[in-house]
């Protein structure tokens, strides 16, 4: 099956379906117009329901155990925000500005925590990986995990108390 999401020359590069199940968000962008957003579709039917602002760089998408907040990487050259959209009232707002390319976005099981990894980008070892752990009650950054090598994945386990980090090579 396939799902017309806008013009031809959209490009997925990430989605995620709600816990509850009930919308699937599906991060696109157009290169050719410098264009992104997050196209949200009712899952039971597969129709566009509603269509959020992005940038052209909108990649990453992780959402809370609660369905509540959707969290996006955005490119914000010459960084990355991170952003969250509040699927009650409809409000986006940026949590966090992120320096270094974003690689993946993860959730803990309570909603609490937000992982995002990214690249150093700073040090002599640009492939050195970082992870950032953000405190969505807070919303303050809590902490920062220094990966010694090129990381590209991240899963939580289902009882929160393990981060897993993979190459993704």
């Amino acid at each position: 099956m396939s799902i017309e999401l806008g013009v031809a020359d959209e490009m997925i590069s990430d989605a995620v379906l709600t816990a509850d199940g009930h919308r699937l968000y599906v991060a696109v962008h157009d290169f050719l117009q410098k264009a992104g957003a997050i196209v949200v579709l009712d899952a039971s039917t597969l129709t566009e329901v509603q269509r959020l602002p992005g940038t052209p760089d909108t990649t990453f998408l992780a959402g809370a155990p609660d369905s509540r907040y959707v969290y996006s990487a955005r490119r914000d050259y010459p960084d990355f925000g991170l952003h969250a959209f509040d699927v009650t009232n409809g409000s986006d707002t940026q949590l966090l500005n992120v320096v270094g390319e974003v690689h993946d976005l993860a959730v803990s099981p309570s909603g609490r925590f937000l992982f995002v990894l990214r690249e150093d980008g700073l040090g002599p070892d640009v492939s050195r990986g970082l992870i950032t752990v953000f405190d969505a009650q807070s919303r303050t950054a809590a902490a920062q995990i220094d990966v010694q090598f090129a990381a590209g994945i991240l899963a939580v386990s289902p009882d929160g108390r393990r981060l897993h980090v993979g190459s993704g090579i």
